[in-house]
């Protein structure tokens, strides 16, 4: 048996990841596992929709497992976000091997780019630390001490895609990398055509214009060309009941946090903030009016937008640096078919959740894995009560809300 896992945040799910599962398949893989950020995403949001649905969704499309990153390496660098994610699946010890989308669909690159940044070879740290004095910001200085690199590494899907490759290698794991070109156009013109009301059933939206078209208003229906068709009935359901989260949801929690810290170390602490960037909120923080506001505002050459937006997300979530080397996985959904691959994980060296309450005493055995689920849990329930309370209508805790099955 073949099994192949894909590293994803489903934000939402649509056609692209539908092709990555088909793709899978077509590689050879008998079974599919889907490791996906649950209610926080990389970019330092709260994924648009509730992480069951999207599981549902993905299962309807035809994976066998999805499985949930916890949220302290959903919202990290893209370092951080791989190397935890890689770790997981290889703890696992069932994936063969990890596919994932890139611009250029070309793995060779991708493989001697990442074994480049795996050594970390004196000239291009010298070139890096370069770029750094400069004020240039990290993806940036990376990409300049890499000439032979810097076209791959302008593309976000190749970044991650080398950041996986980097994991596998440094982890030394016996996953093999395999990637597939990422189909869809220009996300603004596609965005315009589903705001339009005139997108063509077979047109390719990604993730990012969904979600921008559904922060405009645009409604599940219109948008029905750009999700697989067994998945429209989850996707409307969770759009129509849920509503959709944003940003400025978590607003007033991120306030409350900047304005009660007096000086620079009582943000430190907060994954992901400088000393440099903490010095900047202090100062900025009474314009602070929308997520958007903050971000722009804390804007400098040297640091890039989605670290503010994840520096600032760590901070209204309360999720601090550090944490250990600890990991640990939730099932969010599993196809029936699948039983045996549920019950061969349940063994593996990674602990892996399906029923919170009773898992949680058997499988935190050690402080760092109990903190690790602690914080998810409260992060988890956090996420449906601002939401809850977003559409007026009562939270429901996490530990009632079983796993997602389809036959």
């Amino acid at each position: 048996m073949t099994t192949a896992a894909i590293i994803c945040e489903l934000n939402p799910f649509h056609k692209g990841h539908a092709c990555l599962i088909e793709h899978a398949r077509r590689a050879g893989a008998d079974r599919v596992i889907l490791l996906m950020s649950g209610d926080y995403v990389q970019r330092g949001e709260p994924s648009v929709i509730d992480r069951h649905a999207r599981a549902h969704m993905a299962l309807l499309a035809g994976a066998d497992l999805v499985l949930s990153l916890p949220t302290r390496f959903a919202t990290a660098s893209a370092e951080t976000f791989a190397s935890s994610a890689v770790r997981i699946l290889d703890l696992l010890g069932c994936v063969d091997v990890l596919v994932f989308g890139s611009e250029s669909g070309e793995i060779g690159p991708i493989i001697e780019c990442a074994s480049i940044l795996a050594e970390e070879p004196d000239f291009y740290r010298e070139q890096l630390r370069s770029g750094l004095r400069r004020g240039l910001s990290f993806p940036k200085a990376r990409a300049e001490a890499l000439p032979a690199f810097r076209e791959l590494l302008r593309e976000p899907n190749q970044i991650l895609g080398v950041e996986y490759c980097k994991a596998l290698i440094r982890q030394r794991s016996s996953i093999r990398p395999l990637t597939v070109r990422r189909i869809g156009g220009s996300h603004d013109a596609a965005v315009k055509e589903a705001a339009d009301g005139r997108m063509a059933p077979e047109s390719y939206l990604s993730a990012a214009a969904i979600r921008t078209a559904l922060h405009r208003g645009v409604s599940p229906a219109m948008l029905a060309g750009a999700v697989p068709e067994p998945c429209l009935d989850v996707f409307d359901r969770a759009v129509r009941e849920g509503g959709i989260a944003e940003p400025d949801d978590f607003l007033l929690l991120l306030l409350s946090r900047v304005w009660a810290a007096e000086d620079v170390e009582e943000l430190l602490p907060y994954a992901d903030v400088t000393c440099g960037l903490a010095g900047t909120i202090l100062k900025k923080r009474s314009g602070f009016t929308s997520w958007k506001s903050a971000v722009s505002m804390c804007a400098s050459s040297s640091i890039t937008s989605s670290h503010i937006s994840r520096a600032l997300l760590h901070i209204a979530l309360g999720i601090r640096a550090g944490g250990g080397d600890d990991v640990l996985t939730r099932v969010l959904g599993v196809r029936g078919s699948a039983s045996d691959l549920l019950s061969e994980i349940r063994t593996s060296r990674c602990p892996v959740i399906i029923s919170p309450a009773s898992d949680s005493g058997r499988l935190c055995r050690t402080d760092g894995l109990r903190r690790l689920f602690d914080e998810e849990t409260a992060l988890t329930n956090l996420y449906e009560a601002v939401r809850a309370a977003k559409i007026g209508r009562e939270a429901v805790h996490s530990f009632s809300v079983p796993p997602v099955r389809i036959e």
